[in-house]
């Protein structure tokens, strides 16, 4: 029994436990991340033993039961599965212990410990605390050291850091001293100057239609009072030479907009413009935040945001580190924005996340005041499959959380368009009155914030509205979403793999992965099992095959990640299942003309693998060992079980075949194939598997599937392949010919004959073909071998080695009086061959093949002369060269005629009377893009000039009709062959009006030289004109008064006076009663006959003019323009001369007329067939229409 002192004891702790009421600790979440798991177990198992003190649990079994309790039902499962935990609660405790603190990796502990820093805001208390606590993980030998080096190196002031760093004897203790000192009266000088005061940022509220409160509100900035002490342009404290290095030098305030100083010193501030709108619904109200210190004002890292907080605007939710978060989507935001209550959501999950100090400014729209910031942050963020890592800022309050257009893009949420920004309906939406749309208030100038404007309205559409997606087969796909939902897996079916026993299993080596790849290659692993494609490999495995990581071609930061699998498929059996082909399918689409091709998202991984058939698929990775659960890529049975799989999940649908994982629809109405097509994913939804919608076509009249082009008139050629072959390099040896033919085989459907026509190549790929000539012949280099050869079967060479032995010269033989001449010079070697000196003397059937290899290169023929010399010889070698290169076309059409050869003028006869016959041509263009449209009689001289902003036929012609008012039509007009003078309608023009065109011969302006003559003579005047600063168009109008005046140098008569019987008066003195004419008109003509051959034996003496050989039917090569160094000066396709009239020769038809200079001979030219003549021209037809 107890006595009464012991008895009223234990009623006091009875009373005491009942009277603190106290409450256990929460359950320990086992499930949350692994990262932290041991630290969070430790932290737990604290306030467990705290509470079981607390409350006086002292019963062992009691404890135990507690423990057990109180952890949750989490910790419960797991210490089930827990061996040798016996009955009592120290080592139920040890085993838990065990389970949740495995071996701790020092290393990493320490990492964790170096990239520690402190928050915006914290205290110095704070942060020592925090690295005293994971110092207790990293084994340090002297914790206090270490803690105080790691305060050191993080600190964010720098004149702090630099004081801290001239302590020579600083220890943790007087560091904290410091820093409490510090932060002290860091705190106190700001309630002295008040700078905790309170400030309004973009803050959106409701505040109904009332006029007066439908403004945008913004903080007044008034300025501290100037001290003579501080710098006006920057704020700093001013020095002596402060001047030269004031960080507001060349900077802009964000105030007033001028420049060299800061906005917080800034005079002549601004007030913001306000909204002016009166009937706006919604108004822009400003979140209360309070300012945090600011950062440098000189900072250029600056970041924007517009709507931070709206009521109006549409959140969706994504997951963030695993936490889902509301975000509001803003295409007109730089940067990601966490509030602080989203950010604590965050770190109840992941203790690990840390904020980092920034220097970044974020200003919300027209805002002059920065952000408050707490810090920057590294997040994973998910949504809708897609996964990326973004940089997030934590702002305190709670004015919500924004994803930027950055971010959003990357995870495919936003869809930037013109005037348009398209957002998946697929997420979670909440907005005011369930309306679908999101209006940045930010791009709007103040209008109506429910306002439709295509620049502030983003339309939310269905994830699968692709660009290949009609509104019928939207519709269609709407019935069936879970089509798009992940990688999906056949109902009800297993696959087995069969695995020839007999085959010795390998286990290979594991082949090391780059080092820059392990973490994408750990990210795809976690990815595969995130899916339930892949599964660590336990227990023994006789099969493990080696991984291949290979970063993808598009984009470098994703690999693919390939099992080798060459071994284990010598151990497995194929099923021999036929895959059908492009030709089966063509037999049973007969007849249609609608097509889609749906692809399987993933194909093979659709597919569940039995367990059985698991372990052959085991591959090694830096992270251990994993086999597959389903099929995977890269077996030798995969393709064939796969399409066996398929095609019986799709059994019995009326116009739908697959071949692997492509499933292709048809019919021959619209109607039939949607009906097709819906029945197919209702198919597909019953069997669970997804599409990659991406990737699928629907609605094609024409589709590409296998290599081919399905249409409604049937099979053809796709134009990528056709364009590979045409753009084929001309093969070198049999490989590469057997890699043409394999290419040109595609085509053999399409092509008539297609063995015939390559029965030559494929024998040439033959063993028994030695060698290969494609393209163009190359001479074959000469042996001495080969020469002596011909030598001996040559008689004429047999005959002089017979008198060079011995001496003996017939002089009857004419055969040997060729070399009879050089004979002091002749030798007969040792080996047959006969030498002139040191050249060899080559036979006759050997002759052309040297000249050829001589000519190799295409040297002329001075330098192929002295090559052949230097090695052989032989009679009349030097006038076998000179003609081998002359008949060479390639070097013909490669050389200029230099000089040109031209024929002697012919000179035009002088017209009957004036305005019969006038030439025309345009000058230009000018300065200004202007030209001339200059037209001269060929009888007076007289020129009429007009401007001309555009030369099409229209305008020329409109311009002709002024002139021909004035004057009125002549017989004849001369131009050349440009564009506008070649329209049809400019040649009915003069036909209705009884005028005979004629124009020149292409390329000759000679032809023209009235008009060309007088353009150099204009030319000169307008130029004159503009170095003088006149405006040439009203000094032309002078010229052409004087020279209308002029006589001329030929008729010696003014143009004017010829033309009208008078002449006109300038501004020089005239006594008109002393004028008078030139005489009658034979004079005239006389003159002008006089005047022209004297113009003709001057031009042909200087041209060196000679009189055309030509005559019809020779080969000739034409002349054409050069564009580039390796354009040919002449056409290389010889023409035949049909006609010569005059100096105008016209080649081959009647399109190709040039002037007798533009061809060069081709002497001895026997090669020309019929069938070349009649050739079209290519790449060297020049177009006759040009000017």
């Amino acid at each position: 029994m107890l006595n009464p002192n012991e008895e009223e004891e234990n009623t006091e702790e009875i009373s005491m436990a009942t009277t603190l009421d106290l409450k256990p600790p929460p359950p320990f979440d086992a499930e949350g991340d692994n990262s932290s798991l041991a630290q969070r177990w430790k932290e737990w198992r604290e306030r467990f033993n705290m509470y079981t003190v607390a409350a006086n649990i002292e019963d062992d079994a009691q404890k135990c039961a507690v423990l057990l309790y109180v952890a949750g039902p989490s910790v419960h499962k797991i210490f089930k599965t827990l061996q040798d935990t016996g009955t009592d609660f120290k080592t139920a405790l040890e085993k838990l212990d065990e389970y949740f603190q495995p071996q701790k990796n020092v290393i990493y502990e320490r990492y964790v410990f170096k990239q520690t820093h402190p928050t915006p805001g914290e205290s110095v208390d704070s942060y020592i605390t925090r690295l005293r606590t994971l110092a207790e993980t990293c084994e340090f030998e002297s914790a206090e050291n270490e803690i105080r080096d790691q305060f050191v190196m993080t600190c964010s002031s720098h004149g702090f850091h630099t004081k801290l760093l001239r302590e020579t004897d600083l220890t943790l203790a007087k560091l904290i001293t410091m820093a409490r000192v510090k932060e002290l009266a860091e705190k106190q000088a700001l309630n002295i100057s008040g700078h905790n005061s309170w400030n309004n940022v973009n803050r959106v509220k409701d505040e109904g239609n009332d006029e007066a409160k439908d403004k945008v509100r913004h903080a007044k900035y008034v300025p501290e009072p100037h001290k003579q002490n501080k710098c006006r342009n920057c704020g700093n404290e001013f020095k002596q030479g402060h001047k030269e290095v004031c960080p507001a030098k060349g900077k802009t305030c964000r105030a007033c907009g001028k420049l060299n100083h800061f906005a917080r010193v800034c005079r002549s501030r601004k007030n913001p413009p306000k909204d002016s709108k009166k009937d706006s619904r919604e108004s822009v109200r400003v979140a209360q935040q309070q300012t945090q210190k600011q950062s440098p004002p000189n900072s250029s890292d600056d970041e924007y945001t517009f709507a931070v907080s709206s009521s109006k605007i549409t959140n969706i939710q994504i997951q963030i580190n695993g936490t889902p978060i509301a975000v509001a989507i803003d295409s007109g935001a730089t940067t990601n924005i966490l509030d602080s209550e989203a950010f604590a959501c965050i770190r109840k999950r992941n203790k690990h996340v840390q904020l980092e100090p920034t220097q970044t400014n974020i200003y919300a729209y027209n805002a002059v005041q920065p952000l408050p910031l707490l810090g920057k942050c590294h997040l994973t963020v998910e949504s809708n499959g897609k996964r990326t890592i973004s940089t997030f800022y934590v702002v305190n309050g709670k004015a919500g959380s924004l994803l930027g257009n950055e971010t959003a893009a990357e995870l495919g949420i936003l869809k930037i368009k013109v005037k348009e920004v398209s957002k998946f309906h697929s997420m979670k939406t909440t907005g005011s009155r369930g309306r679908n749309e999101i209006n940045t208030g930010s791009h709007s100038n103040g209008s109506d914030a429910n306002s439709q404007s295509d620049s502030g309205n983003r339309e939310i559409r269905d994830r699968n509205s692709l660009k290949n997606i009609d509104i019928n087969t939207q519709k269609i796909l709407d019935k069936f979403p879970e089509l798009s939902d992940g990688i999906g897996c056949l109902q009800n079916y297993e696959q087995s793999l069969h695995v020839d026993r007999t085959v010795t299993p390998i286990a290979q080596r594991p082949r090391r992965v780059p080092f820059h790849l392990r973490k994408q290659v750990s990210d795809k692993l976690e990815e595969l099992q995130s899916l339930d494609i892949i599964e660590p490999a336990e227990g023994p495995t006789s099969w493990v095959s080696p991984i291949v990581a290979a970063p993808k071609p598009h984009n470098s930061d994703e690999i693919r990640l390939c099992g080798d699998y060459r071994r284990p498929n010598q151990a497995l059996l194929r099923e021999r299942h036929p895959i059908p082909t492009v030709d089966e399918l063509m037999e049973e689409m007969s007849g249609a003309v609608v097509f889609s091709k749906l692809d399987l998202k993933a194909g093979y991984h659709q597919i569940v693998l039995e367990e059985n058939s698991r372990n052959i698929t085991t591959f090694c990775t830096h992270k251990g060992l994993f086999r597959y659960k389903r099929l995977p890529f890269g077996l030798s049975c995969a393709s064939e079980v796969f399409q066996n799989a398929i095609q019986q999940a799709l059994q019995g649908l009326n116009g739908v075949r697959n071949i692997a994982d492509d499933i292709i629809v048809w019919d021959k109405t619209q109607a039939q194939h949607d009906k097709n097509l819906e029945a197919l994913l209702q198919r597909l939804v019953i069997n669970k598997l997804t599409l990659n919608l991406e990737k699928s076509r629907f609605n094609q009249p024409s589709l590409w599937f296998y290599g081919y082009i399905l249409s409604k008139d049937g099979l053809s050629a796709d134009p990528k392949k056709v364009e590979a072959i045409k753009n084929f390099k001309t093969p070198a040896d049999a490989s590469q010919l057997r890699g043409f033919l394999g290419l040109a085989n595609y085509c053999s459907r399409f092509i008539k004959d297609f063995s015939t026509l390559t029965a030559p190549l494929r024998e040439l790929t033959t063993k028994s073909c030695k060698s290969m000539v494609l393209s163009h012949s190359v001479p074959k280099s000469l042996t001495l071998d080969e020469i002596r050869t011909a030598t001996l079967n040559d008689p004429e060479l047999q005959s002089v080695t017979s008198a060079v032995k011995e001496e003996r010269w017939n002089k009857t033989d004419s055969r040997l009086s060729q070399y009879r001449n050089q004979h002091e010079q002749l030798t007969v070697s040792e080996c047959g061959v006969i030498l002139r000196n040191s050249q060899i003397v080559i036979p006759k059937s050997l002759r052309s093949r040297v000249l050829s290899i001589a000519h190799e290169g295409h040297q002329g023929i001075v330098k192929t002369k002295m090559l052949v010399r230097s090695k052989v010889w032989w009679p009349g070698v030097d006038k076998q060269v000179e003609q081998t290169v002359k008949e060479c076309i390639p070097c013909q059409a490669a050389v200029h005629q230099s000089p040109k050869c031209q024929p002697p003028l012919n000179m035009t006869k002088l017209p009957p009377h004036p305005w019969h016959t006038f030439n025309a041509d345009f000058c230009g263009p000018f300065q200004n893009g202007e030209k001339l449209l200059v037209v001269i009689d060929a009888y007076s001289r007289y020129p009429e000039v007009e401007v001309m902003q555009s030369t099409t036929t229209t305008v020329v012609i409109s311009k002709l009709q002024r002139i021909f008012a004035r004057h009125g039509y002549p017989e004849e007009l001369i131009t050349d062959n440009g564009p506008p003078f070649n329209a049809v309608e400019f040649t009915e023009y003069l036909s209705a009006r009884g005028v005979h065109h004629r124009r020149i011969t292409p390329y000759w302006p000679q032809a023209n030289c009235e008009a060309e003559r007088f353009m150099k003579t204009v030319t000169k005047a307008i130029r004159t004109a503009h170095s003088e600063g006149k405006r040439w168009q009203s000094e032309l109008d002078l010229f052409l008064l004087n020279y209308r005046s002029t006589p001329h140098s030929t008729t010696h008569t003014s143009p004017a006076e010829l033309l009208f019987n008078r002449s006109i008066r300038n501004k020089l003195p005239s006594f008109s009663s002393l004028q008078h004419g030139d005489g009658p008109e034979e004079h005239r003509v006389v003159r002008d006959k006089e005047e022209n051959e004297k113009m003709k034996v001057h031009a042909d003496r200087n041209n060196n003019a000679k009189e055309s050989q030509l005559k019809v039917g020779d080969y000739v090569l034409m002349q054409v323009p050069k564009d580039n160094k390796l354009s040919m000066s002449f056409n290389p396709k010889p023409f035949q001369v049909i006609e010569i009239k005059g100096n105008m020769v016209t080649a081959r038809n009647t399109e190709r007329i040039r002037n007798v200079s533009f061809f060069k001979c081709l002497t001895n030219y026997k090669n020309a067939s019929e069938e070349d003549q009649n050739d079209e021209e290519e790449e060297f037809d020049d177009d006759s229409n040009q000017q």
